[in-house]
């Protein structure tokens, strides 16, 4: 976690380079900012377990051309999620 917190420090940095020398970032790439910094926040405040899986159930569902995680799997904190 703390090599991605570092990249998207290093992303935002530069982002915000651009934006001095070039008076603005494009659409795209402001929509890209405002996303990282929601997703950088909202890591730095949640705690995700991982999904414990059966390798053959890996293998079964990659073969299948399936997610891995199925949404009836998917069971995050709710009530890390309301803050």
């Amino acid at each position: 976690m703390q090599i991605t917190h570092k990249m998207n420090e290093e992303i935002l940095a530069r982002l915000e380079e651009w934006e001095k020398r070039d008076g603005q970032l494009s659409g795209v790439l402001e929509l890209y900012r405002e996303l990282l910094q929601i997703q950088s926040e909202a890591k730095c405040h949640t705690i995700v377990t991982k999904p414990t899986l059966a390798e053959s159930l890996i293998r079964d569902r990659l073969c299948e051309g399936i997610p891995l995680l199925l949404f009836r799997e998917f069971s995050p904190n709710w009530a890390q999620l309301q803050h």
